[in-house]
This record gives C-alpha cells, sequence and structure tokens, in this order.
C-alpha cells in the first residue's frame, strides 16, 4: 500500500452528486429500494477514469494491476453500508480488487489505514515479500485486508525475482561504484515509482540495499 492523492473531482460528481444522494436518502427514508441505476452512479465512466488515473489502475490496499482479469470494483473507502450519504462522495471512492473490496465489506476504514489520509509505510513494512505491521492500524489492515494471501505473496515473488539479476549487479564489487549507483537509480525509477505494481516492497528492498551499499 502507497500513499494515494485524490484528483479533482469529475464534473459528473460535481453536478449530480447532491442530487443522486438526496433521492438515495429520500427513498431509504420512506422504505423504498433506489434503483440499481441510481445506486451504482459512482461507477460512471468518466468516475471510474479519473480513479484509475489517481491509483495507476492498482488496487489502493495490495497494489495488484488486475485489470488484465477482472474489471475492478469502485471502491467505498468508508462503506457505504456505514453510512449511505458517503455513497457518492468523491472523496469516499477509490479503486479496489475484488477479493480486498470483498475482505474490506464493513470494515470502518477508522480501524485500518486510509491511503488517502495516512502513509501507509508508517503503519505496514516490508520484509521481502510479507508485510507486517508497525501499529494496530497496520495490523487489522493486514489481518482484514489479508495482504499477505498467498496468491499476493506469489505475486511480489515473481515480481521481485525478474530483478534479482539486476540487484544482484549492485554487489559486484568489479563493477565501479558510480555505474552500480547509476543502475540503482534506475531500477529505483522502474520499481519504486507510484505506477509500479507492488512498489510499496521495492521501495523498502532497494533501502536496505542502499544501506548494504554505503
Amino acid at each position: 500500500m502507497i500513499k494515494l492523492t485524490k484528483l479533482p473531482e469529475p464534473q459528473i460528481l460535481k453536478n449530480n452528486a447532491e442530487k443522486w444522494t438526496a433521492q438515495h436518502l429520500k427513498n431509504i427514508s420512506e422504505g423504498k429500494e433506489s434503483t440499481k441505476y441510481l445506486k451504482t452512479r459512482y461507477s460512471h465512466t468518466d468516475i471510474k477514469e479519473v480513479i484509475l488515473r489517481e491509483t495507476s489502475e492498482k488496487c489502493a490496499y495490495c497494489e495488484s494491476k488486475f485489470r488484465h482479469v477482472h474489471h475492478g470494483d469502485i471502491e467505498h473507502i468508508s462503506p457505504k453500508t456505514l453510512d449511505e450519504s458517503k455513497r457518492f462522495e468523491w472523496e469516499n471512492l477509490t479503486l479496489a480488487c475484488e477479493i480486498c473490496n470483498q475482505n474490506k465489506s464493513t470494515t470502518p476504514i477508522e480501524l485500518m489505514v486510509d491511503p488517502y489520509k495516512m502513509e501507509p509505510s508508517e503503519h505496514l513494512h516490508f520484509a521481502g515479500t510479507i508485510i507486517l505491521e508497525k501499529t494496530d492500524n497496520g495490523y487489522y489492515a493486514k489481518q482484514i485486508l489479508d495482504l499477505n494471501r498467498s496468491e499476493l505473496l506469489e505475486n511480489r515473488k515473481v515480481r521481485l525475482e525478474t530483478v534479482c539479476s539486476a540487484l544482484r549487479s549492485l554487489f559486484n564489487k568489479n563493477i565501479p561504484l558510480d555505474k552500480r549507483q547509476i543502475l540503482l537509480d534506475a531500477l529505483k525509477k522502474q520499481q519504486c515509482s507510484k505506477s509500479s505494481e507492488y512498489s510499496a516492497m521495492f521501495i523498502e528492498y532497494i533501502k536496505s540495499i542502499e544501506a548494504m551499499m554505503e
């Protein structure tokens, strides 16, 4: 999980969120079921397009790039089932993979780690491919989202192995230090950028390598 920043609110939400919310809450107060069309207006193409940009098309929680196998769910950071008034609130929308979305379910975000309002690295830490917690929020995020589930561990292992040969070169004393530094900088640019899959893991991993190279 990495820190995320909200992009400007899409115009369609600016124009309609208040109206959609009022109608939906009115239906609830009158004991009526809102139409599926109304309840899912937050998944409008214009809204999802901005969310995909701000998350770099990764799950906001586990950092998996999954859209080649799944369309991705618009996730309500604070579960809509706990507060229907936030169903169309821009600050409450992000992208999540199907599993993280299901695991999170009705858990209040205050118990976990909100990647928009909190710095995830202050709560979660990578030891290789395994996530460890630093705080109670980190513990609950790890447990509830199941951030060490087998498929994630395998995917992170595969990603790490793809750059292992380059990483080994960093310790080859036959290569001048300045050239190794160039290689390290290139790896950081490729693997630690917010668009890279599992970038939080690489940030921690490369940081440990830098310390050994000093």
